[in-house]
């Protein structure tokens, strides 16, 4: 069954959908304003585009400083490292020295304790010479007693000799008594020197180590050095390789963009031809509406 309408719901039909395409067309409008807005936002001194391009020399600058930064300080350790090692090297020397001169007064001190040695050997030698000339002085008084008046001067020359033989015995025995003392000490130096070359020799052997370790951590702060160098390097190409593509994306979207904005253009006149024809018609609809009509159903 067709379905009839009064004139007034067609009025009011046509005015809606006027309202209706009239909403769309102010849509377009303002998404042609907001594409334009974009274009000038990207084209702008404080754009997305020049802010990254801002941002990427801002870390490139600040890559630089930390370059020079690393490179500076690897130069400083590499150099206090060196300077460490002549030390080392310095001092391994002069313990080289000392230990040498130790060992040599060392040699030259047990050479003394020998010759001690033989000297004692001699006073023991005089000890006994000395005991038998008392042996001999104390037979000469026992001859002289048995000569009587005859031997009485022979009786005073064996009595000088025993006495001389006692002083000797006794002068021998201060002697060897001194040296026995003298090679006691000789021989607590000769063990204290001993030790003292011992420990001279560790320090050597410490000294090379450290000169050896001191020189490979050298090394490996050179290599440390330069591989810091190789990653900033890569860092900064890297970057160069962004903007450069930062660049070509920039150029491309602007061109779409501009490409975009131009059909835009040309999308507002025709939108704004369109809102004035539908303004018209609303204004058509409003004064029919004003007007008094018979009421007449329209068949659809």
């Amino acid at each position: 069954m067709a379905q009839e309408y009064t004139q007034k719901q067609v009025i009011q039909a046509g005015k809606d959908l006027v309202d209706l395409l009239l909403n769309l067309a102010k849509s377009n409008n303002n998404l042609t304003g907001f594409i334009k807005e974009y274009l000038i936002h990207l084209t702008s001194n404080n754009g997305i585009y020049q802010q990254q391009q801002e941002a990427l020399l801002a870390f490139a600058a600040s890559s630089d400083n930390v370059h020079r930064s690393i490179a500076d300080n690897s130069k400083i350790s590499a150099e206090k490292l060196s300077e460490i090692c002549a030390e080392f090297a310095n001092m391994n020397s002069a313990i080289e020295m000392v230990h040498a001169g130790g060992v040599e007064t060392n040699n030259e001190a047990v050479k003394l304790a020998e010759n001690i040695t033989e000297i004692r050997k001699f006073i023991k030698d005089i000890q006994d010479i000395s005991s038998r000339t008392n042996l001999l002085s104390f037979n000469a008084s026992i001859e002289a007693a048995r000569a009587g008046e005859a031997g009485k001067g022979f009786r005073i020359i064996a009595n000088e000799v025993k006495s001389l033989s006692a002083k000797t015995q006794e002068v021998s025995k201060r002697i060897d008594d001194t040296i026995l003392e003298m090679h006691n000490n000789l021989e607590k130096f000769i063990e204290k020197n001993t030790e003292h070359s011992r420990i001279l020799g560790d320090l050597q052997t410490m000294a090379d180590t450290s000169k050896v370790k001191l020189g490979t951590l050298t090394e490996e702060s050179l290599k440390n050095s330069e591989n810091a160098n190789n990653i900033l390097n890569s860092m900064n190409m890297s970057i160069i390789k962004i903007q450069e593509a930062t660049r070509t994306a920039e150029e491309q979207n602007l061109n779409q963009v501009e490409q975009l904005a131009q059909k835009a253009v040309s999308h507002t006149i025709q939108v704004d031809d369109e809102l004035s024809f539908l303004f018209e018609l609303k204004a058509l609809f409003e004064y029919i509406d004003t007007k008094p009509i018979e009421e007449q159903n329209i068949v659809e």
